[in-house]
């Protein structure tokens, strides 16, 4: 017996991981699909031939990496990553939720070296889950063994394991901490309990995915609620104040993303319409043998030919919650937690599978409008782990006239589970013969049978068992054997010498040249410029800047959820293509120019690089300006009905036109960094520098050390009005929202520790 079961049930939770994971700390190695990007000119001259090790992974290597790289770099020259001026012409990277900024876990990407620093990141989020879920079980009354198996469920899950590089993860990880301090808020009561409480609703705030931290907040005042009885409305009250107190020690966060959120195209589509993608029903096998439709692209194995993509129908909790849960649901129904949790798995169900009438109706509910709604798989996740859980307690003290029932329920779930993935295997049996998972396929049902009996035949013997926690024991190892494959092979390792390697000769000829001549770049890839000191206006973030996307875009082109990455499809022989200053395209060896008038410039065996002549520079001045509005503007500049060398189109003005009687101009940007651009300008006559980086809440201008309006130009971009003459402008990025939102911050942070380091009993002012 051990003397402290709780500090090894912690203990194992938190180190788990890291064993499961180990080869991704060995020295010179990495936990990073971003060998994906070696596949595509001009990196794949790096490693010829290479093919990812996890396709499926790309927005882990396209986004939220480099997000990190790119903050990491940031702040180790001084300057906190306001804004990135890298992509889409210029876009809030602070406000973006997928950066995730300010939790603490990704802090290590920007302390340590990064293969490391990145590697830890991934890797803690798992740890943090398990010890999560731990605390709140035990704060339930669990038992420790049953409480580290539902620990075990929820902390290697099929959707935390597979989302583990997306901020999706990062939510997942936080989750049961809500929990768990309204539990311990019920319990104990006090300031320390409300500064925990407080501090949770933060981490979930900014942890970078709002919508499923939305769910997971809805989902905690149910709780909350729930827990009132036999509570008083006092500990209403307290939760409330520490949900007052996490989401103002957030609002630094809250208030840019809200701002973004306004401007980005993800909200105008979505306020629209959002598509239910909702993965079929059948899918749910995947939630018993989370390899049953075969593996990802280039991660070994069966060709994956299930629906969409891996993760977006990966969600295995293991096997012992099957067993379990009808144990809870059968015997343990009037114990803390069964039914909100039962309702909880419910709701998580029926989204993520889209069950018919209910599901949508429930997706079109306030707040959950714009949610993706198979989202709701983490909800279904965690509800199954603690059903777990309580079902396994409830197991070990089941009275004899009640053992029939549970026996019954356990067994008629086994049987069933059995028969339908029986059936489901012989008649996906030509499709797994023809993909050559003839043996693998029964072996995968091999594996589900003996582990699940096993499973259930320990959890049928606890009642009468003489020494019971050795088959809680067992059980452990089943839970774990049930989740190791995914949890262990699912997340690529590669060379951290492959890393975002520095560049080839095309992109250092490219760097040469842009920094002699300002100009925009495009890459086979997006957000790779940011790491290489380049600018270009695609981008992927997540959220686009809307009136970028209207210019750069004309059709749509960010996919069904409205979120995904941004491409140019004006034509590279069009006026809006030379407006937004892309000079310079890099594509693969011996492709062809992207049209006529594009000169080659560099020809190697990494890449081709052609230029653009007639790209505008990213800053010069127009003589005249027209006010227009947004629907004008964008169909003049598609038509060629402006000539914007000349003129400026003006948004959100009344005035006259303005015909300048400019002879003579120039512009020419001496200092250019994420938040300050200076331009010295010349006009012989009243004018406007227009610089064709996005145009967004928190630009400022001054000229010649007085501050001017920023004026929106030709739709997208910043322009300034300048006098006659010679004109230093220099532009700051001083977002009202930061300033404001950092001020309330500190104030909920003073409260909070207050609360924090108060000795229990003690009186503020006392």
């Amino acid at each position: 017996m051990l003397a402290h079961p709780d500090a090894a049930a912690v203990a194992g939770l938190a180190l788990l991981p890291f064993v499961l994971m180990a080869r991704a700390l060995l020295p010179g190695r990495v936990l990073s699909p971003a060998d994906f990007v070696l596949t595509f000119p001009p990196w794949a001259a790096i490693a010829p031939g290479l093919r990812a090790a996890n396709s499926v992974l790309v927005d882990v290597a396209l986004l939220f990496q480099p997000a990190l790289v790119y903050a990491a770099g940031e702040l180790r020259a001084g300057r906190f990553p306001l804004w990135n001026p890298h992509e889409f012409t210029g876009a809030p990277f602070f406000a973006n939720p997928q950066t995730a900024l300010l939790f603490p876990p990704n802090w290590l990407a920007f302390a340590l070296p990064l293969p490391l620093g990145l590697t830890l990141a991934a890797i803690l989020k798992l740890s943090i889950a398990g010890v999560g879920t731990y605390w709140f079980l035990r704060e339930l009354g669990i038992r420790p063994l049953a409480a580290l198996v539902g620990g075990l469920a929820y902390q290697l899950d099929g959707m935390l394991v597979t989302w583990l590089g997306w901020s999706t993860a990062n939510v997942m990880a936080v989750l049961p901490l809500l929990f768990a301090s309204a539990e311990r808020l019920r319990r104990r009561g006090g300031g320390r309990s409300v500064a925990a409480l407080a501090g949770a609703v933060a981490l979930v705030l900014v942890a970078g995915y709002p919508q499923i931290a939305l769910q997971g907040l809805l989902a905690t005042g149910v709780w909350v609620l729930y827990r009132a009885r036999g509570a008083g409305a006092a500990f209403v009250l307290k939760s409330a104040a520490g949900a007052g107190l996490g989401a103002s020690l957030a609002v630094v966060h809250l208030l840019p993303f809200a701002e973004y959120l306004r401007q980005s195209s993800v909200y105008q589509y979505r306020a629209v319409w959002l598509p239910d993608l909702s993965p079929p029903l059948r899918t749910a096998l995947a939630l018993l043998m989370p390899y049953y439709y075969g593996h990802p692209p280039g991660s070994g194995g069966s060709a994956f030919w299930g629906y969409w993509n891996f993760n977006e129908i990966s969600l295995s909790v293991g096997l012992v919650p099957w067993v379990a849960v009808p144990v809870a649901l059968a015997v343990a129904w009037t114990r803390t937690g069964t039914k909100v949790f039962t309702g909880l798995a419910l709701f998580g169900f029926v989204m993520f599978y889209g069950v018919p009438v209910i599901g949508p109706a429930l997706a079109r509910l306030p707040g959950l409008s714009l949610v993706i709604p198979h989202r709701a798989g983490a909800l279904l996740a965690f509800a199954l782990a603690v059903l777990c859980a309580i079902g396994l307690d409830a197991a070990r003290e089941v009275p004899p006239a009640r053992r029939h029932r549970a026996r019954l329920a356990l067994a008629a779930t086994v049987v069933a589970l059995l028969a339908v993935a029986f059936t489901a295997l012989v008649t996906d049996w030509p499709t797994h013969a023809r993909l050559g998972a003839g043996v693998a396929a029964p072996g995968r049902y091999a594996v589900f049978l003996v582990l699940l009996t096993a499973a259930a035949v320990r959890t049928v013997m606890l009642p009468e068992a003489l020494h019971p926690r050795s088959l809680l024991v067992g059980l452990v190892v089943i839970e774990v054997a049930s989740l190791v494959q995914l949890a262990a092979t699912y997340n690529p390792v590669m060379s951290a010498r492959l890393l975002y390697p520095p560049p080839t000769p095309a992109l250092r000829f490219v760097q040469a040249e842009t920094a002699r001549d300002g100009g925009r770049v495009s890459l086979p890839l997006p957000n790779m410029a940011k790491l290489y000191g380049l600018s270009e206006v695609s981008g992927y973030d997540g959220m686009t800047p809307r009136r970028i996307e209207q210019v750069a875009s004309p059709g749509l082109d960010l996919g069904l959820l409205a979120s995904g990455g941004l491409s140019v499809t004006a034509p590279p022989t069009s006026p809006v293509y030379d407006l937004l200053g892309i000079r310079h395209v890099v594509v693969a060896p011996r492709a062809p120019a992207p049209a006529p008038h594009f000169e080659l410039e560099y020809d190697g065996g990494d890449a081709r690089v052609y230029r653009n002549p007639r790209a505008l520079p990213r800053a010069f001045v127009a003589g005249a300006a027209r006010c227009l509005s947004d629907e004008a503007a964008l169909r003049a500049l598609r038509d060629g009905a402006i000539d914007v060398r000349r003129e400026a189109a003006l948004a959100d003005c009344d005035g006259p036109d303005v015909a300048g009687r400019l002879a003579a101009a120039s512009a020419t940007i001496t200092v250019s960094e994420p938040a300050r651009v200076v331009i010295d300008a010349a006009a012989d006559a009243p004018a406007y520098l227009v610089l064709t980086d996005t145009a967004f809440p928190g630009w400022r201008a001054w000229v010649n050390g007085l501050e001017r309006p920023v004026r929106r130009a030709d739709h997208a971009f910043r322009a300034v009005a300048i006098p006659p003459g010679a004109s230093r402008v220099e532009f700051r990025y001083r977002p009202a929202s930061v300033r404001a939102g950092l001020a309330l911050t500190m104030a909920a942070a003073v409260i909070v520790a207050v609360l924090a380091l108060r000795r229990p009993g003690s009186r503020v002012g006392a």
